[in-house]
């Protein structure tokens, strides 16, 4: 498989993967996944009772921000490692967090873009590109991202996928969205193996100098 990404051991040619959850019907789920392209999709599994005892006051705790607990995210993923899980983690955008995670065994780590729903894109660039460089695991950018240019931006970083619910489930056309990200996605990457030109801090021209024929400008009567 040309350029595959590779995940515990399992090959994909799809380097988007989809979020199922906020689609208004299950038809539309279903044609936005098929129009991304997808081969990974995640799906909620939910153990929260609000009404049950010891889980009372559990979504107050865990606030609006849903943004991962690093120790917590540490120590779980340890224990399922640990029992021959393949664990996916979902994390900060934290460089040392990432090699933490990467030494325990995970076969990926995944740092947030932004806070997961918000669609504000990438606020945490910087530290991708740290997490990048230095990753001995498959990156994969997870939550915040809002349109397809961005998604194209971190896969040009080098990101070896991202992961997209809400910009697709809540766009006016999803398909339509799950598409253009699967085209962001696929530029992204081929950008990336291309190599971008250097940044230089001054103009260059686009045509050679050399061979340049002066042409004399005629004289002015004073």
């Amino acid at each position: 498989m040309h350029d595959a990404l590779t995940i515990g051991g399992k090959a994909f040619s799809s380097r988007l993967m989809l979020g199922t959850g906020k689609y208004r019907d299950f038809a539309i789920m279903q044609d936005a996944l098929a129009a991304s392209g997808a081969e990974i999709i995640t799906v909620s599994i939910r153990r929260v009772e609000l009404g049950a005892p010891g889980h009372t006051g559990l979504m107050d705790v865990l606030g609006k921000d849903l943004l991962p607990a690093p120790i917590g995210t540490l120590r779980a993923a340890e224990i399922l490692v640990g029992e021959g899980f393949t664990v996916l983690p979902y994390m900060h955008a934290d460089p040392v967090l990432a090699r933490q995670l990467a030494a325990l065994g995970c076969a990926t780590v995944m740092p947030l873009a932004s806070p997961i729903g918000s669609g504000r894109g990438v606020l945490t660039r910087a530290s991708l590109e740290i997490i990048i460089e230095e990753s001995t695991v498959p990156v994969v950018v997870d939550a915040g991202l809002g349109v397809p240019s961005e998604a194209a931006s971190v896969m040009e970083l080098g990101a070896q996928a991202v992961l997209v619910n809400t910009a697709i489930a809540e766009a006016e056309s999803p398909v339509q969205m799950a598409a253009a990200f699967r085209k962001a996605v696929e530029a992204g990457r081929e950008a990336y193996l291309a190599g971008r030109m250097p940044i230089r801090a001054h103009a260059s021209p686009s045509s050679p100098t050399a061979g340049v024929v002066s042409i004399p400008q005629p004289e002015v009567p004073a």
